[in-house]
């Protein structure tokens, strides 16, 4: 759902992205889903995760 939700963000309105990878990186870091499985779906759903999570 998180992949979703950053792939979306702008075109359903309800944060903007910062605000979303906020929460992708607030629940990587409470330990409850790993950055990598977040990158595995996303790769799986053929998403760039460059495009999606840009790292700087």
């Amino acid at each position: 759902m998180l992949v979703e939700l950053l792939v979306e963000t702008e075109t359903l309105g309800l944060m903007d992205t910062a605000e979303a990878r906020a929460a992708l990186v607030a629940a990587t870091d409470s330990g409850w889903i790993k950055m990598s499985d977040l990158k595995r779906f996303a790769e799986f759903r053929q998403l760039e995760w460059q495009k999606i999570f840009p790292i700087n």
